[in-house]
């Protein structure tokens, strides 16, 4: 039992606060229609009087419950948006990826003209151009490598032609020796 909380009869409840030697104190109490009641009391010596003042529980924390209400509300509301928010956020990611994803695919199956188009400042958006510029280097790595397996075939049929018109065994006729001799061009 809580020794600010009596069920007592009001009127008995304020006189045992005035005949206290406590000067200021809050109890609360239930009165005979079993409702409950907060009781602040302040004593003013000087004045030889007490000042009580008085509301009912309920009454009294409406306010706070109110109050508790609202925050719930206000943050569950917040969870909401923040959950939106990233729904929304994600999808875009998401998406993104998926391009860049397809992309791999067909610079893996030697297309190397495929763009991806991302548009987003993003670092997604920073990935994808990067990809891009990745892919053009490498096509054009390989055009440049098929350039040179043109040029290396062109310098064997040359070197094949030479062989066949400088004959590398040596012709004696007579007194006479002929050999030939041939230097080839140097290779790129």
């Amino acid at each position: 039992r809580n020794d600010k909380s009596w069920a007592l009869d009001e009127a008995l409840i304020k006189e045992k606060v005035i005949q206290q030697n406590i000067r200021s104190s809050v109890i609360t109490y239930t009165s005979g229609n079993h409702k409950d009641y907060i009781l602040a009391f302040a004593k003013l010596d000087r004045l030889g009087l007490t000042v009580l003042s008085e509301i009912e529980s309920d009454l009294a924390y409406l306010a706070s419950r109110r109050l508790i209400e609202k925050s719930i509300q206000f943050a569950l509301l917040i969870l909401l948006i923040a959950l939106i928010v990233s729904i929304v956020f994600t999808k875009r990611i998401t998406q993104a990826l998926s391009v860049l994803y397809r992309g791999t695919l067909k610079i893996g199956e030697g297309d190397f003209t495929s763009k991806i188009n991302v548009a987003s400042g993003d670092e997604i958006g920073h990935l994808a151009n990067s990809f891009n510029i990745m892919s053009d280097k490498i096509g054009s790595l390989l055009e440049q490598e098929k350039e040179k397996v043109g040029l290396e075939k062109e310098l064997a049929t040359a070197q094949t032609v030479q062989n066949t018109f400088f004959p590398t065994d040596t012709k004696t006729c007579g007194p006479l020796t002929i050999s030939g001799r041939y230097l080839p061009a140097t290779q790129c």
